[in-house]
Parts: structure tokens; sequence; C-alpha cells
């Protein structure tokens, strides 16, 4: 996959583009990818146009992502996208018109044949641009337009059992991981929530206890769920592995250590320092929380480990 910063960059001949922030890139998302992918076939190249930052974290409406932009290309890539536009959303672009961004930016420079876009996108100077305008400029042929339906979740009632509908957004994908329902905010993803870095060395008491662990700087940006232990997969070389996690700064440990994710591999005793691991967090069992003793921390250790070889049917 291709990844550009700079629109003179892009060269095709013949695009299909679909537009968005594509913060958490969830079910809703991959409907448009979907769309732009499907054009292959007839000669487009499909490009996924977004932004280095989201304009809401641009604007301090929000202090995290859900995704970091590595991590996004990442997903882009595994979902068939044959060029990356990432833009730079500074106060030039948040100021153009709509009007001039359709004529100058998808029109004249990425040559868009065909555009996919949410029902609900809006675009340009206090995002006056809209679906309406877009289907003004594909009716005098400038390109061919498809508006795609927010995607809905089926989800069962606490109160009755039965099914209601919910669309997926990143609004409530942000929501659930806060809560830490991993379960929720991976059926809306339709993958498994990741994090990866570079592994370091830690305190290695782990490793005294016969709990080694793997430790990797989460990105500051981040959104993370509440700090915890979660049952994971570990991803190493691009082998994967049943896995534990804990997310927090080691209180019992001691203070002054940076919120953190450390990472109990099942069946693994690699050297793997220096090497990027990724982390899927599926389940969450139990907050972080600060013990009396070191001896029961370890205690504690051990029984969230045995409960992970349960999860996992590992021996």
């Amino acid at each position: 996959m291709e990844i550009v910063t700079q629109v003179k960059e892009i060269s095709y001949e013949k695009t299909a583009v679909a537009i968005g922030k594509f913060e958490g890139l969830h079910l809703g998302h991959q409907k448009l990818i979907k769309k732009i992918t499907g054009k292959q076939q007839a000669g487009y190249v499909p490009v996924a146009f977004t932004f280095d930052v989201s304009p809401r974290l641009f604007f301090q409406q929000e202090n995290s992502v859900i995704f970091t932009q590595k991590e996004r290309s990442r997903l882009f890539e595994r979902f068939g996208v044959s060029c990356l536009f990432v833009c730079p959303f500074a106060e030039e672009f948040a100021e153009m018109e709509a009007e001039p961004f359709v004529e100058e930016i998808l029109c004249k420079k990425l040559h868009t044949g065909y555009l996919a876009v949410g029902e609900d996108f809006r675009f340009g100077r206090e995002r006056r641009g809209d679906v309406r305008l877009l289907r003004r400029y594909a009716k005098a042929g400038a390109f061919e337009l498809e508006v795609i339906e927010k995607e809905c979740m089926a989800l069962d009632s606490i109160n009755d059992g039965e099914k209601y509908y919910q669309a997926v957004s990143s609004t409530k994908i942000r929501e659930q991981i806060c809560k830490g329902d991993m379960e929720q905010v991976n059926q809306m993803l339709g993958f498994a929530f990741f994090m990866e870095g570079i592994v370091v060395k830690g305190n290695q008491m782990g490793r005294t206890w016969g709990i080694p662990t793997a430790n990797i700087m989460v990105n500051q940006n981040k959104l993370l769920p509440p700090n915890g232990v979660y049952f994971s997969r570990a991803y190493i070389d691009g082998r994967q592995y049943p896995a534990i996690t804990n997310i927090g700064t080691k209180p019992t440990i001691g203070e002054g250590y940076a919120k953190g994710a450390e990472t109990h591999i099942y069946c693994f005793n690699q050297d793997i320092y220096g090497k990027e691991l990724v982390v899927e967090l599926l389940h969450f069992k139990r907050r972080e929380c600060k013990f009396k003793t070191k001896e029961q921390l370890i205690r504690q250790l051990q029984d969230d480990v045995a409960g992970g070889k349960i999860y996992f049917g590992v021996e």
C-alpha cells in the first residue's frame, strides 16, 4: 500500500475514493472501504482519504485516539486499500470551502471517478458541505457517488432479552472501551481492539515470580480501557499466542511508574526485547488494585494466569 501526505503525490488516472476520519475503522467504515476496493476490477485505484490528526483532536474536542496513525495504516492495508492519502489537517484546510474541496481536490487532483461517503458525511468550512452538495456534482457528471447507510449492530436488551439495533460509531466504541467491555468493542470493530509497541525492559520482577512479561510503552495519545487485567492475544514475528495483559501503573510495586502494558505470553520463552509486539484485548478480568503485600499480588497474578488458561484452553 502506498502512503502519501501531499495530494500532488497522487498520479492515478482514475480513483475510487472513500473519505472519512476513519478513527475506529469499524464495521461502518469497512463498508465504505469494501465499496472502493470492489471497483478495482473496473480499473479504479482504491484510495482512502483521511487526516493525519482527527479534526476533533485538532480542535481539542478530544484528547485521545482509538487507533494511532501507524495502527490505522496497518488496518487500511489489511482491508485492501491501494493508496492511503493522509491529509495534513491544518487551519488552512479547515477553512477551505466545500465547493473548492470538491473541484480542486477530489476532481482535479485525485481524479475521482467513484466516491463513497457515509450518509452523515460533512466537510468544508464550518461543515457546510454535505451529501446534497455531492449529489449535485454527481448529477452533473463529476463522479459516481454512493452514499452508504450506517452499519447497525444487533444487541440483546438487558431488561427483556429482546434484540435491539444500534448504529456502529466511533463514539459508541469509545464509550465501551472506557467501560472495559472489550467483547462489544470488538463486535463493533469487526476485529479485536489492539495496541502495539516495542518490547522494553521492565523491572523483571515477573520473571522472578515465574510469570515473565513483555513490557511495551503505548502511544500516549491512544485511548486505553480501564487499568486492569485482560485476556489477550499476542503477535510476535507474525505468530499468534494466547496471553494475559495488565494495563496500569503497578501500584503494589511502587509509585512513579508510567502507565504501560505488560503481557504474559503462554507457552513462550523467547528473548523479544526490541521487537514489535501487537496485543489484542479480548476480555476484561479485573481492575488493577494495590495489594497490601507482594505475596498477595503474586497469588492474584497466579489466579489470573490460571483463569487465562481456562479461557484459552491452555494446558
